[in-house]
């Protein structure tokens, strides 16, 4: 494996994955290039609420619990469907009671469909959301009441020194990305197939996805990768 790699990511990993790109060589330059915080609507009203909420983030999950305070709720009676990985982590800290969750907003979607006698569904969500999930439940004629919780804005920074891969998180990352760096000759290391699309219409032309929307199978990715082509 070449020792002279510089890897960007575009989200703040965790120290253990830091330090395995470090063990591998890699030079990382990370940074945050999306933030989001809890913003939660002037006007809330829990006879609005429908029984069952759909989450797709950790921050959501932050924003659930503090409408739940704000109204409150017990977190008992709105059972969830949440994405996997990271978002189920956060709900299980927060012991929310979660019946079913799946690794994409498509996925999640389908999930809620099986059960037939769910009719209608909050979904927590950013001010700035992808479609799959609302429009899918809709298109089966389940209601969705769209909760915006929380606001997502972009940071992005130039990248100076030259880089051979960069890893994206979402489809707003490599939007924020590019707005401040050109390069679209790199690898783009994607967690998932929804971010990975979007590499693709964005211009980038080597993308690799995880097989899991995982840092940790970021990392094997990355390994992987430069193992066979260097």
């Amino acid at each position: 494996m070449k020792t002279d790699l510089h890897i960007v990511s575009t989200k703040v990993l965790t120290p253990e994955s830091a330090d395995q790109l470090s063990s591998l060589g890699i030079q990382l330059t990370q940074h945050d290039f999306i933030s989001t915080k809890i913003d939660l609507p002037i006007k809330l009203n829990h006879q609005e609420l429908f029984p069952m909420v759909a989450i797709s983030s950790e921050t959501g999950v932050l924003a659930w619990i503090k409408i739940l305070d704000q109204l409150n709720l017990l977190k008992e009676n709105f059972p969830v469907f949440c994405l996997a990985n990271a978002t189920c982590g956060a709900a299980l800290r927060e012991r929310l009671p979660i019946i079913s969750s799946a690794e994409n907003a498509s996925l999640l979607a389908d999930e809620i469909l099986k059960d037939r006698s769910i009719t209608s569904i909050n979904f927590v969500c950013s001010d700035i959301r992808r479609d799959e999930l609302p429009t899918k439940l809709r298109s089966h004629g389940v209601r969705v009441h769209e909760i915006a919780a929380y606001k997502t804005s972009t940071n992005p920074v130039v990248i100076k020194n030259a880089y051979q891969g960069v890893i994206f998180f979402s489809p707003s990352a490599i939007k924020s990305f590019l707005s401040a760096n050109s390069n679209k000759d790199c690898v783009a290391f994607c967690i998932g197939h929804t971010t990975a699309a979007c590499a693709r219409d964005s211009g980038f032309t080597t993308i690799c996805v995880a097989e899991k929307p995982t840092q940790k199978s970021i990392i094997s990715l990355i390994h992987d990768f430069y193992k066979v082509t260097c």
